[in-house]
């Protein structure tokens, strides 16, 4: 049986395709005309995770030290399962219309951001 524990390559795959599921499902468009409203630290600490994507990967080519990449993805894995868990991010009925843009962007940009990281290390 494979573990997925904190850090592993599939614990990285698993938070990327968690947040690729939500996304095509009804009532998940983005709407860019809307207010962002970020509320909680989970939230906060994807969007300060995700500003470092580019210095991880300058650092990573400058240094040649490919392993600050994966050190990075398991990092925002992390972050993204316990925002994950403890932001409503499937049934967001019970929120603002901004609260809910903001946290499909957050999902949408943390695929994103798993997603390249994992083809730049490939």
């Amino acid at each position: 049986m494979l573990k997925v524990e904190d850090g592993s390559c599939p614990y990285i795959q698993y938070a990327a395709v968690r947040g690729q599921k939500i996304l095509p499902k009804p009532d998940t468009e983005i709407d860019p005309s809307l207010e962002l409203k970020f509320e909680t630290i989970e939230e906060q600490n994807i969007i300060n995770t995700l500003a470092e994507f580019p210095r991880a990967i300058e650092l990573a080519y400058s240094k040649k030290e490919p392993h600050r990449i994966g050190t990075y993805l398991s990092k925002l894995a992390t972050y993204f399962n316990t925002f994950y868990t403890h932001c409503p991010v499937t049934n967001l009925d019970a929120v603002s219309p901004q609260v809910k843009n903001s946290r499909l962007l957050l999902v949408q940009t943390t695929s994103t951001a798993l997603k390249k990281g994992r083809r730049i290390l490939v």
